[in-house]
């Protein structure tokens, strides 16, 4: 394990020393100067949220890799019906440093569809081989009980979701605190 001791490290005679701020700065014109004007990405929708200020969020991903976009309330309206979850499109726009988050994003101003993606083919065709094996059968569902003692969550340690049935089983459940 790496020990740190605070009271020797500091910068040497020379070196500069950069504040947050100026970090993600360099970092946002380093990118958009390896990522000039508009560029098109080809990839599959997962996560889309309509949020109320009408802003578009979604991310593009691959069997690799993923990407955030944005597309702003100006054209987010057009694209309810036309975007969902597990579309596969194509999307111009621009890649940007989204500096409070500090993450990187496309800003998306065209997008279109070109079919479903090859995950949301593989997910429909795995629920049509456990459909045919009768697990999604009615006979085969218990019923819960009326005080639940555990649950499990499958996700990450940090996230939202998390945070989010915590808050949920509080509120339903308040004698289990």
């Amino acid at each position: 394990m790496m020990e740190f001791n605070l009271d020797t490290q500091s910068p040497q005679d020379g070196e500069q020393v950069f504040t947050v701020s100026q970090l993600v700065r360099g970092i946002r014109y380093a990118v958009q100067g390896a990522y000039p004007g508009l560029l098109w990405v080809v990839g599959e929708v997962s996560n889309l949220t309509f949020h109320s200020s009408g802003n578009v969020y979604f991310s593009l991903k691959d069997e690799d890799a993923l990407i955030n976009c944005v597309v702003f309330k100006r054209m987010g309206g057009f694209l309810r019906g036309v975007l969902n979850d597990g579309a596969m499109v194509m999307v111009s726009g621009r890649v940007d440093i989204y500096s409070r988050g500090g993450t990187y994003q496309i800003i998306v101003e065209t997008v279109k569809p070109v079919g479903r993606g090859a995950l949301a083919v593989a997910f429909e065709e795995l629920k049509k081989k456990l459909a045919e094996k009768g697990y999604f059968d009615v006979e085969r569902k218990r019923p819960l009980d009326y005080f639940i003692n555990v649950i499990g969550i499958v996700t990450s340690p940090t996230g939202a979701a998390l945070r989010d049935m915590i808050r949920i089983i509080y509120q339903r459940n308040p004698l289990k605190h």
